[in-house]
């Protein structure tokens, strides 16, 4: 293209400069990838949502539980649902947090297209590949990595101080509107949040209690 030439690095990764013929316009780019993880259903990709509507572009490629194939380009974000102490060292982590009975009932919508006592049994017992309860070891020692963690409920719902703590964390290009954004923009949105306790039954607690759940629950924060 006349006048254009492609992006180049000046000196180093943390700044792009796009020339033409007359001026040069420098963007800064982060250097260092940004990975939005989480339990499935925990909101991840809400959070993904508000990182991009802070300017950072969702990177090409998915990993979802295979460190081995997430895609190296710095200055993306990228969506995937591995455990924080796995991810390299030069992501900036933000790990999303949900009531684990709220992203259960989530996948049971998902999976059977309606949520049951049984249906939420089964949710348990199989819960993309594996049990419900696996899912909760794997993201147990969140707090030993460095990671930004996030409440799904206080993305939502604290007037904007999640995302303030995002922006900050990753150093975005700016968080204006982005908070009254979020809700609804997904595309796993199915026009209402998850409620666990519409659902619960007696058998389901005693299962869920039985699973280990609970006491999983309960080191997440999650009574």
């Amino acid at each position: 293209m006349p006048g254009f030439s492609f992006p180049e690095a000046t000196g180093s990764m943390d700044h792009v400069a796009l020339k033409t013929e007359s001026y040069t316009v420098t963007l800064a780019a982060e250097a260092r990838r940004v990975c939005v993880t989480g339990i499935p259903k925990s909101g991840t990709h809400a959070l993904l949502k508000a990182v991009e509507m802070m300017g950072v572009p969702v990177g090409e490629g998915k990993a979802h539980i295979d460190v081995e194939t997430l895609p190296a380009e710095p200055g993306h974000v990228y969506h995937c649902h591995i455990p924080p102490q796995e991810l390299p060292g030069d992501c900036r982590t933000i790990v999303m947090l949900r009531e684990p009975r709220n992203a259960l009932v989530s996948y049971a919508r998902f999976r059977y297209g309606v949520v049951t006592a049984g249906n939420l049994r089964l949710s348990l017992l199989d819960f993309f590949d594996f049990s419900f309860p696996e899912w909760l070891r794997k993201f147990i020692d969140y707090r030993e990595s460095e990671c930004l963690p996030i409440r799904f409920d206080d993305l939502l719902t604290d007037g904007g101080e999640s995302v303030e703590r995002i922006g900050k964390y990753i150093d975005a290009f700016d968080t204006t509107d982005v908070y009254k954004n979020i809700n609804g923009q997904t595309v796993t949105y199915t026009g209402r949040l998850s409620n666990w306790q519409d659902h619960w039954t007696q058998r389901l607690e005693k299962e869920w209690r039985d699973t280990g759940c609970a006491d999983l629950a309960g080191r997440y924060g999650y009574g």
